[in-house]
Formats: C-alpha cells, sequence, structure tokens
C-alpha cells in the first residue's frame, strides 16, 4: 500500500512540474514576437491596442468573414476564435 501512494505522489510531481514548464511556451507573445514554432504570431500583430481582442476596427478582413469567425457574437475575436474558423491558407 505504501509503494502505491509514494508512486501516486511521484506521478503528481511530474504532472506539476510539466505545466508549470509549459506555461511559458503557452503564454501570448507580444505583437511581433516569434511564437513557439518561430512563426510570428498574427493574432498578436492583429490586436493593435493589445487588449487581448480584435476588435472589428483592428480586423483588416471582410465583414463576413469577421461574423463567420465571431463564435460568440461578442463583437470581437478571442485568441481562439481568431485561430478556430482559419480557412486553409488566409490569415488576412
Amino acid at each position: 500500500m505504501r509503494y502505491f501512494i509514494d508512486a501516486r505522489i511521484i506521478v503528481l510531481s511530474a504532472v506539476a512540474v510539466f505545466f508549470i514548464s509549459a506555461s511559458p511556451v503557452c503564454a501570448q507573445t507580444q505583437k511581433g514576437e516569434k511564437n513557439a514554432s518561430g512563426g510570428t504570431d498574427k493574432f498578436a500583430a492583429a490586436d493593435t491596442n493589445g487588449d487581448g481582442v480584435i476588435s472589428k476596427k483592428e480586423w483588416k478582413g471582410s465583414d463576413e468573414e469577421f461574423l463567420r469567425r465571431d463564435l460568440d457574437n461578442s463583437g470581437s475575436l478571442s485568441r481562439y476564435e481568431f485561430y478556430q474558423n482559419l480557412m486553409p491558407g488566409n490569415l488576412n
């Protein structure tokens, strides 16, 4: 029984270390910075005022495309919405 408890502690510790070490990779990048894969973060570049969302004023695409990506109809695009509905080859 003691071996089982010790194994759980080791596993939980390993999981905690993984999440702590992975958090900088998941952090949002600033405008023009490279993301984890070495590419430019297009969301940060489009978020010109740095508030964490892309408003219609910041959006450079069509109104139709903005509405298609705005899944929750909030009038702004979150990082998730920006990347979730991309059509292949269309990052403008």
